[in-house]
Parts: structure tokens; sequence; C-alpha cells
């Protein structure tokens, strides 16, 4: 027989920018097996030094490789699969809480890789509005499409996608993005030349598309 209990535990949120004069958040959530410390320096561009950016770090961690070495940390696996969704979406909340993030004038919630089928379920599960919603490096959790099409809580919808990319070949991710389209869904495009990773100039791009609607 197994049975469930519920512990406080502690997480780790790096954060970005100056809050007090900030009118834009970001919610930035990492792909899998990486660790906020390095994801959050690919942030570090001039474009984003008005804006304030909360990186929460998935509590859990695991080695990269064997037993030692480096370190990496995954938001979730198969394994009661249920229970961590609802653990991530409590945590997120949480975060959103507690850094006010709800509370800016202009929300952006930014999702890399795992990290996009994250804050989709955290938007749609949890009902947090954001004028911004980025999706690099992934597609829609298929459990949640029809959910995405019948939302009202994001305004612009951003796909960024690496033509290069050794997990979502450029023909499989334009043949799920066409299925988006036929569906009636509405988003921005943003094709880079480049592997699967968060890089400078489309992140620019994906900046200047804010700042350009706000």
């Amino acid at each position: 027989m197994m049975r469930k209990i519920q512990i406080p535990k502690t997480h780790f949120i790096g954060e970005k920018g100056d809050k007090e004069n900030a009118n834009t958040a970001w919610m930035v959530c990492h792909g899998y097996g990486q660790l906020v410390e390095y994801f959050s320096k690919k942030f570090e561009i001039p474009e984003l030094d008005d804006h304030y950016l909360i990186f929460p770090e998935a509590s859990n961690h695991f080695y990269l490789e064997g037993f030692s070495g480096k370190i990496g940390a995954t938001w979730m696996t198969r394994y009661n699969r249920e229970e961590a969704i609802s653990d991530q979406q409590i945590y997120l909340s949480e975060v959103a809480r507690v850094f006010d993030f709800t509370q800016f004038k202009t929300r952006v919630v930014f999702g890399f890789s795992q990290g996009v089928h994250t804050v989709i379920r955290w938007i749609l599960d949890s009902k947090v509005r954001c004028e911004y919603l980025i999706l690099w490096g992934a597609g829609l959790p298929e459990d949640y499409f029809k959910k995405m099409l019948d939302q009202k809580l994001v305004g612009k919808i951003f796909f960024v996608l690496g033509s290069k990319d050794e997990f979502i070949p450029k023909e499989k991710a334009e043949t799920y993005l066409s299925e988006y389209k036929k569906n009636g869904l509405q988003f921005e495009l943003i094709w880079y030349d480049g592997p699967h990773d968060v890089i400078p100039e489309p992140l620019k791009k994906v900046v200047a598309a804010i700042e350009k609607k706000n």
C-alpha cells in the first residue's frame, strides 16, 4: 500500500532587473536538465535591462551523467505525473505571489523546451493572465491543445523555433504549427538559424515585439 503526504520544500528562484521600477515582468521556466544559475545568463542582453525577470528552478534534481558531476533539474517525469503537475503549479503560483508577478502592468510568461509544457499547464489550470506567452523550442502539450484554443488568458502567443533544432526537425514543427493555425490558434512565429537553445538574436526580436506593442 502506498500513501502520499505533502511537506514544505525549499525552492530556488533567480531574479534579474529592477523590480521597483520595471513595468514588465517575466516568469521564465527553463528546460530539461538545466539550472537557473546558468540558464538565466542567456537573458543578459541590454534590451532586457528595464525588465524584471523571475527564474523559478524546477525542484527535481539529478546528475546529468552517471552518479556524480554536473547536476540538472527537471519539472517532472512520467512517475506520478498528475501529482507532479499539481505540485509544479502550486509552486509557480506561489512564486508569482511572492514576487508580485501579477501586479505588473505587462506580464510575460516564457517557457523553453520542457518549460513550454510547464508554463502552458500552469497558465490554463491556475487561470494566470499574461499579455505575452513565449513558447521556445517546443509545441503544445497534446492534452492541453483544446484548452489553448478556448483560453482567454493570453494576449499574444509567440512560437520561437530553431531551424537546426536537434530535437524538433523543421518539417515536424511546420506540421504542428500548420495544425494549430487550421484549428484557429493565433500566434506569431519567429524562426532562427540555430540549435535547441535560447540565443540572443531571436530573444532580441521577441523583446522588440513586446516593446513595440506596449
